[in-house]
């Protein structure tokens, strides 16, 4: 989709007050715009230059997932934070369909929960690792006492 409409996902990105995607998506979309920004200062550029601070606590929220390694948030005008993705073991991975997603169900969880978010960040990382333990794109059945664990 970036190489194609390349304007259109620029437009979008500058424009929206939440914004996911992996650092492979945000390098082409700084390549295919004509940026030299790293990643890391595109994000945070993104943050500070944004025009609509009133839709969000943290203004714009724009979120860089590198899979296994680290998540990283940009907000408030450039503020970045950076979370080492919690690590399981091995032998409980089944299957990675789906935890993308997932860490952006948790996450969102975590801001209509009032939460800061790095807080967010670490309840994302926890929904994508109930995920990848799962075959296939299942939902595991949890008792309603679960926020209390993962705060």
């Amino acid at each position: 989709m970036i190489k194609h409409f390349p304007q259109n996902m620029w437009e979008f990105a500058q424009t929206s007050d939440i914004l996911f995607g992996n650092r492979r998506e945000y390098k082409t979309l700084i390549n295919n715009v004509g940026l030299t920004l790293s990643v890391e200062n595109f994000v945070k550029n993104l943050c500070q230059n944004y025009k609509n601070q009133k839709n969000t606590a943290c203004g714009k929220i724009v979120i860089v997932t590198n899979g296994q390694d680290y998540v990283m948030c940009a907000h408030s005008g450039g503020t970045v934070e950076v979370l080492d993705v919690p690590k399981i073991d091995k032998n409980r991975f089944k299957d990675s369909n789906g935890a993308g997603d997932a860490f952006a169900a948790g996450f969102l969880a975590g801001l209509l929960f009032q939460k800061e978010p790095l807080t967010s960040m670490k309840w994302g990382c926890w929904v994508a690792q109930q995920i990848i333990q799962q075959q296939g794109c299942t939902i595991p059945h949890y008792s309603a006492d679960i926020l209390k664990e993962i705060h």
